[in-house]
């Protein structure tokens, strides 16, 4: 089963809902990128927050991501996971 990606309107729609179980705020140390997993009660939709072209949406710093959660409503609270070079190695 392929999953719908999930997009910032679709996020929206789940915050509003209250489908949101958590969401986790990611930094790759080896891309230095910051990305959203969003944890959700959606089986039909991705984990990941995509563009509306369906890659992976990748941020350059952390406000970024942060204002986008704040401007869709979200007020739950936001895990931060860094992954280092090695950990990403070894995956």
């Amino acid at each position: 089963m392929t999953r719908q990606n999930l997009t910032n309107k679709l996020l929206a729609v789940l915050i509003r809902a209250q489908r949101v179980e958590s969401i986790t705020l990611c930094f790759s140390e080896t891309h230095r990128e910051w990305w959203l997993y969003i944890s959700h009660a959606d089986p039909e939709l991705g984990v990941d927050l995509c563009t509306e072209r369906g890659a992976q949406r990748r941020y350059k710093t952390a406000d970024i991501p942060l204002h986008l959660l704040n401007h869709l409503g979200y007020q739950g609270p936001i895990k931060l996971d860094y992954l280092s070079a090695v950990e990403i190695t070894e995956v």
